[in-house]
Parts: C-alpha cells; sequence; structure tokens
C-alpha cells in the first residue's frame, strides 16, 4: 500500500466521508490521495460529490477480501463539464496504466505487471459499466434509437475487450510474459479504435443530446 494511503475501513460512512474531505482539503492541486474503505467506495465518493463537485477525480484501484483500495486527485481546474470530458479522461488514465502494466512486462517483471494489470483490468470494467449501465440506455431513448446504432456498435466491442482482457490475465497467471505481450499489442489496436469511435462520435453525440441535463448525468456516471 501507499505510504499516504488512509485506512477507513472501521470508520462509519459520515466519519469516513469526514476524514476524507479533511484530507482532499490539504491536498495541492494535481496531488493524490490513497485510502481504504470496507466497502465499495462509492458511497464515500457520492458524500464528497456533495461537498466538493468538479474538485476532484478518483479511481478504484484494487479489490480483495481485505477491503477496496481507491485514490483521489485534486483537479488543477474544475470540471468535468461534458461526457466527452470525464470518459476521454478515464481512457487516458486507462491507457497510462496499460501502458505502464505492458512496459513491466517488457522488463520481465511479471509481479508488477500483474498488479498493474490488474489495475487495469479493474479500471475498464468501471469504464464499461459507467457507460453500459450510466448512459447507454437513456442516450438510445434521447436519440429515438433502438437496438441499433453506435451503441450496439459499443457493446459489441466492448466484448471483444472483456474477452481479451480475459486472455491477458491468464497469461499472467500462468507466468507467460510473451503471450501476456502479443496479447497487449492486440488490445492497444482494439482501444486505439474503440476509443477514437466514442471521443470522436459517441461522445459528442451524448454531450448534444443531454443539454442542460448533463450534470445530473455527470454526477450519476462519476459515482458509479
Amino acid at each position: 500500500m501507499e505510504t499516504t494511503t488512509i485506512d477507513l475501513r472501521d470508520a462509519s460512512l459520515s466519519e469516513g466521508a469526514t476524514k476524507l474531505a479533511e484530507a482532499f482539503e490539504k491536498l495541492s492541486a494535481g496531488a493524490t490521495q490513497y485510502f481504504l474503505s470496507k466497502d465499495n467506495p462509492r458511497s464515500l465518493i457520492r458524500e464528497l460529490v456533495s461537498t466538493h463537485w468538479g474538485l476532484f477525480d478518483w479511481a478504484l484501484l484494487e479489490s480483495d477480501a481485505s477491503g477496496f483500495l481507491a485514490s483521489i486527485r485534486k483537479r488543477e481546474q474544475s470540471g468535468p463539464l461534458s461526457l466527452s470530458e470525464l470518459m476521454g479522461s478515464d481512457h487516458r488514465r486507462c491507457d497510462e496504466l496499460f501502458a505502464q502494466a505492458e512496459q513491466a512486462a517488457q522488463a520481465g517483471d511479471l509481479e508488477q505487471a500483474t498488479k498493474l494489470n490488474g489495475q487495469y483490468a479493474l479500471g475498464m470494467e468501471h469504464h464499461f459499466g459507467m457507460e453500459e449501465e450510466g448512459f447507454f440506455a437513456e442516450f438510445d431513448r434521447r436519440m429515438g434509437m433502438t437496438g441499433g446504432g453506435p451503441v450496439a456498435v459499443m457493446r459489441e466491442e466492448h466484448q471483444q475487450i472483456r474477452g481479451m482482457l480475459h486472455r491477458m490475465e491468464e497469461a499472467l497467471n500462468q507466468s507467460d510474459l510473451e503471450d501476456y505481450l502479443g496479447a497487449a499489442d492486440t488490445m492497444l489496436y482494439l482501444m486505439e479504435q474503440h476509443n477514437m469511435k466514442e471521443e470522436q462520435m459517441l461522445y459528442p453525440m451524448a454531450d448534444d443530446a443531454f443539454g442542460a441535463d448533463m450534470e445530473e448525468l455527470l454526477k450519476r456516471l462519476f459515482v458509479y
């Protein structure tokens, strides 16, 4: 665990939210605070959103029987102001984890590659959840689409990417860094194409579709 990690596993929701808010307020712009929680940290993040919306980003990093490890980062400027900004920023965060995992594998560091790939896979599932459970159906409703259109394509690609995530995990479980790197090459291609479609087409369409309801959507996705 990080040396600056706050352990909130034994705190009540109100106590944990207060401690997290106090720690956040001490952060300088661009700085990150790590914290542990017994349950999924969404409830803690929801409390922080109610008082500090637009001032921070957060990420779920690890999850096991002992609890959850997550992070909050103080933004250098307030936001997000659009779906493109929120989801594009999450793309970049996941891409950075992927690159770090690949670099560790190339260096022959199985332990670090496994840790970083786990964080990448968790981040990708969280991202897919925001899309699949958070706005795809509502977007289709607003656009008058049923059973087709860009959302259907994105859902299909999500399943392809999940399959590749599984292959990468299995390669690491077998200590096969060569197979992992081969799968990573395929993943890189899939993700570049997928992200481009979302950032150049789907997200801008959603920004227009949600209009005045954008902040409500962003807050809902933010705490998914």
